[in-house]
């Protein structure tokens, strides 16, 4: 998140120096864009001093435990002897996949729609619908 965040600022100072070649009333852009950075670098204090509080805004754990789901998870991690992390993560590890698989499974018959289901461990809802024939197809076999 936090690279996210500063790669935000970079294009807002690349903004403000094309406003500034570009414009007549140089102070007063400057003086909207200076005030502009100030609360940007505002929030990225109060996320770095509090991370928790805006896990909720990336896919992954941070959505999960907002959803309530976090346990659900932990668990299937812990089955797989794989860290959370990974669960939710972009690795492609035997174990991790069919953590995700077995995740992606479970919240389908929790009643989560699969863009829910997505959006959770930031994956497409094609991915998901493979995920969870995969794992219907293991489990049967």
């Amino acid at each position: 998140m936090m690279t996210l965040i500063r790669s935000q600022m970079a294009m807002l100072q690349q903004l403000a120096d094309f406003c500034l070649e570009d414009l007549a009333d140089r102070d007063a852009v400057r003086s909207a864009l200076q005030t502009m950075r100030a609360s940007v670098e505002a929030v990225i204090v109060r996320a770095a001093s509090r991370p928790r509080q805006f896990t909720h805004l990336v896919p992954g754990v941070g959505m999960l435990r907002a959803r309530g789901l976090i346990n659900i998870a932990e668990g299937i991690a812990a089955r797989h002897h794989v860290d959370l992390g990974q669960v939710v993560g972009r690795g492609r590890m035997k174990s991790a996949v069919r953590a995700r698989a077995e995740l992606c499974s479970t919240l389908r018959d929790l009643g989560l729609s699969l863009p829910e289901i997505g959006l959770l461990i930031d994956r497409d809802h094609t991915t998901v619908m493979g995920a969870i024939r995969a794992h219907k197809t293991r489990g049967a076999a």
